[in-house]
């Protein structure tokens, strides 16, 4: 998530103002939402119906923010899926940027969204 503004209108601000939710939906990276300072789970609250697809990553508690698999986090995806329906999540992607082991990672995070959602 990009923090720039444009004049003192944060950049994210400013596009939901100036698009039509029946036309525009948009693409939630909850991992970098949140390193920017963002709450997805807040952004899923506050926006109803704009988040079509969500990039699914975790980092670690403030300040180093660091990017982790999707259970080892502090972001609540719990809430998250909650919200999914009024947020209008179509999609949800699982993703880590930097992985030591992708397979391990995949395979862990898949783990936790199985339990979270009640598939394991």
């Amino acid at each position: 998530m990009d923090r720039r503004t444009f004049g003192p209108v944060p950049g994210l601000e400013l596009l939901l103002a100036r698009t039509d939710p029946a036309l525009v939906s948009f693409e939630l990276d909850a991992y970098w939402a949140y390193k920017a300072g963002q709450d997805p789970v807040r952004l899923f609250e506050r926006l109803p119906g704009r988040f079509s697809l969500c990039h699914l990553k975790n980092g670690t508690a403030a300040p180093a923010r660091t990017m982790v698999d999707v259970g080892a986090g502090v972001i609540g995806f719990r809430r998250l899926f909650e919200l999914s329906s009024a947020a209008g999540l179509r999609y949800a992607f699982v993703e880590h940027d930097t992985p030591v082991d992708a397979p391990a990672s995949v395979r862990a995070s898949r783990d936790h969204l199985a339990r979270l959602l009640g598939a394991a």
